[in-house]
């Protein structure tokens, strides 16, 4: 009996502390070239801006898609100083230090948010994200992306620069094309629902593959019962030691 009670309280207490962690966003992992192989984590596409998008999310994007909008008229592939499609890699090339030449430019369709635009993806269904993955080239310092939870749209985090990758490249907030790379994010016990991307103060923040683990955010009476469960474990842990302490 005595072993039942503890083991319960010591639950409750593990499970408190899980949820009293601090929460924040957190870079898991960064990968050269994988706009559309193989994702860690447990992770299915969600938006690759050349299929539909997938079911239990509802996507903005008030700029244009890559190479078949007509917004951009392009030499090369890009025009310099207003979009450029995400970098890939010429097939066969060495991923781990590759030549100039092998560096090509994305030939299907991306997303482009110019100066003072907004793209978002959100999940619905009271479901949150738990990972979060994208692919890009290097982001510029007026790049951002905002993580939002699902209490009041209140923000958790924005990143932009450097920090959207995480230090991971010389040649990182300055734009250059010399890297695609896709970035794996994680938020803690925090519950992000919407993640948002904008470019203040330049053109322009071009991303793709957008990708992602969720799970069901707790309805508030399943709350209710588990923060009664542990009350009523350490009420029993409380009575059996004032028994044994009475003996």
């Amino acid at each position: 009996m005595t072993k039942t009670i503890l083991a319960a309280a010591v639950g409750a207490a593990a499970l408190l502390g899980a949820g009293a962690a601090s929460a924040g966003v957190n870079v898991l992992a960064v990968e050269n070239w994988n706009l559309d192989g193989a994702l860690q984590y447990g992770q299915s596409n969600i938006q690759n801006y050349d299929d539909p998008l997938a079911a239990g999310f509802a996507y903005v994007g008030d700029n244009a898609y890559g190479p078949a909008a007509t917004t951009y008229v392009r030499s090369g592939g890009h025009l310099p100083g207003e979009t450029a499609p995400p970098p890939v890699l010429k097939a066969g090339a060495d991923p781990l230090n590759p030549a100039p030449s092998d560096i090509l430019y994305e030939s299907t369709e991306y997303q482009t948010v110019e100066n003072g635009g907004l793209a978002s993806i959100e999940v619905l269904n009271n479901q949150y994200f738990t990972t979060f993955s994208l692919y890009m080239g290097s982001p510029d310092w007026y790049n951002h992306i905002s993580f939002r939870l699902f209490s009041g749209n209140d923000l958790l985090e924005t990143l932009s620069g450097e920090d959207i990758w995480n230090g991971q490249d010389p040649d990182e907030d300055n734009g250059a094309q010399t890297w695609g790379k896709r970035i794996y994010y994680s938020f803690g016990n925090a519950k992000v629902t919407k993640i948002e991307f904008t470019s203040t103060g330049g053109n322009s923040f071009e991303f793709d593959g957008l990708a992602a683990t969720t799970a069901a955010i707790p309805e508030p009476g399943a709350w209710t019962l588990m923060i009664l469960g542990f009350g009523a474990a350490g009420a029993m842990l409380r009575g059996q030691r004032r028994r044994l302490a009475g003996a």
